[in-house]
């Protein structure tokens, strides 16, 4: 497949990957395919030129230009493995940018849904001095989610899996949860939304020797995960205590467009407060991706709310919530051993096994 130079003005695809010839960002546009094919999707692999390290030329047409074929090269060489592993794939589109990475990034991704880069791969310069990793820096200036994905493994890394990762600029957070709004909107206005009571008054014991009671679920109507994965969210409230948890749990209702019109979501089990006043919410998401987005952005929006340092998250990805349900035992190949991890599901006791 060949690439089409570009000054980056155009329209994006739905993912833009980061494509330098590295194995990082091979594993990275491969991950993206995937994604993409399961929800019918267009990807832009884009290739910026000269490299990172590389002293800055500009194309001139009508000119050989061997950083330009050295880039060409490296991209065609790329998608031809990514095909390989895949076969058939989504809409694609292949172009080389003549800029540095991070702004050959940053123009493509002004109207995608994600952008997706190895989370080894260059280093580009910040304003304050010094250079970062590209991932981070392309955090600071998108609007979209970013994805880093490992190199070893080929899943998104820093919290997909693991704990937190932390949160996106206060800036990114609130528009992505501005974007969220009108979506439950209009889910509502066409009946998506659904409160089923199924789980409610279920009793979860968890890993930390808690335990708390569904109180509410939240699903959206006829969503199925192409690309199951759990996600766990944990805060404590600030001065809320005592009879002032009953009106949260009742007002709470109104935070839903802030969460459920997030890409991916699919439902949410909310968690009444533990003995020790810890919240709890178990998401079913479509893709780790998504769902660590969604989760650094609410931690940013909950830290407002909270206590220093009682906000975290867990993504768990390649594992539905109604497997986890079902067979809590699931989990158990995630945690460390002797883990008293305050995520992991030990149990689920419906209303009537109560005593």
């Amino acid at each position: 497949m060949g690439a089409t130079a570009t000054n980056g003005t155009e329209r994006t695809a739905d993912i833009v990957v980061g494509v330098d010839g590295s194995e990082q960002s091979t594993r990275a546009l491969v991950w993206a395919l995937k994604l993409a094919r399961a929800h019918d999707w267009r990807v832009e692999a884009v290739t910026a030129w000269p490299d990172a390290e590389a002293v800055f030329v500009r194309d001139v047409p009508g000119h050989s230009c061997e950083p330009r074929q050295r880039a060409l090269d490296l991209q065609d060489a790329a998608l031809g493995r990514a095909t390989r592993a895949l076969g058939r794939l989504p809409a694609l589109d292949a172009r080389i940018v003549n800029a540095r990475p991070l702004e050959a990034l940053r123009d493509r991704a002004s109207s995608a849904r994600l952008v997706v880069v190895g989370s080894h791969g260059p280093t580009a310069p910040l304003a304050r001095g010094g250079r970062a990793p590209l991932g981070e820096c392309l955090r600071a200036v998108v609007d979209c989610p970013v994805i880093l994905i490992d190199g070893q493994q080929g899943e998104p890394s820093s919290g997909a899996g693991g704990t937190g990762g932390g949160s996106v600029p206060r800036r990114v957070a609130w528009s992505a949860v501005a974007r969220s709004v009108p979506t439950v909107l209009a889910m509502v206005a066409r009946g998506r939304l659904s409160r089923p009571r199924h789980h409610v008054g279920c009793v979860v014991r968890f890993a930390d020797a808690t335990a708390a009671r569904v109180y509410r679920e939240t699903v959206v109507r006829g969503r199925t995960a192409a690309d199951p994965c759990v996600l766990a969210v944990c805060f404590r409230l600030r001065h809320v205590h005592g009879p002032a948890h009953a009106f949260f749990r009742a007002e709470s209702l109104l935070n839903t467009p802030l969460f459920a019109g997030f890409p991916g979501f699919v439902s949410k089990l909310w968690f009444a407060d533990d003995d020790h006043e810890v919240y709890r919410g178990l998401y079913a998401w479509d893709g780790a991706g998504p769902a660590l987005h969604y989760a650094r952005s609410l931690s940013r929006v909950l830290a407002l709310v909270s206590e220093p340092g009682s906000v975290d998250f867990r993504v768990v990805p390649r594992l539905s919530l109604d497997r986890v349900l079902d067979d809590p035992t699931c989990l158990e190949p995630r945690a460390s051993p002797g883990g008293r991890e305050w995520w992991r599901v030990l149990s689920v006791a419906p209303p009537a096994a109560q005593s």
